[in-house]
C-alpha cells in the first residue's frame, strides 16, 4: 500500500486537476480544459494559476476559460466555479457575445497586447467615466469603449483590436 502524501503537497497539476473535478467536469472535459489552458500560457508567456486561469506575463491581465459545458467563464481557483462577473476596476472582454465565452481582463493602466482576436462583447467595470483605448495591429488609434460602467452586450469591431489601453 502506498503512503499517503502529506497535506499540501500535491503538484500543481493535480491540485488543478482536483479544482476540475470540484467544479464538476469529468476526466475528460478537464484534459480539454487543461489543453486549452496550456495553449493560452503559450501565447501569453504567462501562467497558469487555477484550474481555468492564465495570470499573464509581467501580471497584467488575466484569461478566465470557459470550461467545457459553460456558457461564461468562472474561475476554479477556490473548487467550485464562482461569479462570472467583471470585478470593479477591470474591464473585461469575452469572446462570446453577451458575456460569454473566454473572459480577458485587464486591470493595469498601460497599453496592453490583447492577442485574443474578435472579441464579441465587453464590460468596462472600471471608475466612473472611464474609457479604454483600442488600436489596431500598427497602433493605429480605433476607438473608445463606452464610459465605464458600460456593458456592450454585442461588438463586432473585436477582430479589428490588437491593443487596449484599460484607462
Amino acid at each position: 500500500m502506498a503512503a499517503a502524501k502529506p497535506i499540501g503537497s500535491e503538484s500543481k497539476a493535480e491540485k488543478f486537476a482536483t479544482q476540475a473535478t470540484r467544479a464538476g467536469l469529468n476526466a475528460v472535459q478537464a484534459k480539454v480544459l487543461q489543453a486549452k489552458v496550456d495553449k493560452e500560457v503559450a501565447k501569453r508567456g504567462g501562467k497558469q494559476i487555477s484550474a481555468n486561469e492564465v495570470l499573464w506575463k509581467g501580471g497584467v491581465g488575466k484569461t478566465v476559460i470557459a470550461a467545457p459545458g459553460q456558457k461564461q467563464a468562472v474561475s476554479m481557483a477556490g473548487g467550485k466555479a464562482a461569479s462570472a462577473a467583471c470585478e470593479f476596476y477591470y474591464i473585461c472582454f469575452y469572446s462570446g457575445t453577451y458575456r460569454t465565452g473566454d473572459k480577458f481582463e485587464l486591470f493595469y493602466c498601460d497599453l496592453q497586447y490583447v492577442p485574443m482576436a474578435n472579441f464579441r462583447s465587453y464590460d468596462n467595470n472600471q471608475t466612473g467615466g472611464t474609457q479604454a483605448a483600442f488600436y489596431n495591429g500598427a497602433y493605429e488609434f480605433i476607438g473608445l469603449s463606452e464610459p465605464a460602467h458600460s456593458i456592450v452586450d454585442e461588438y463586432y469591431e473585436g477582430y479589428k483590436v490588437w491593443y487596449v489601453d484599460p484607462c
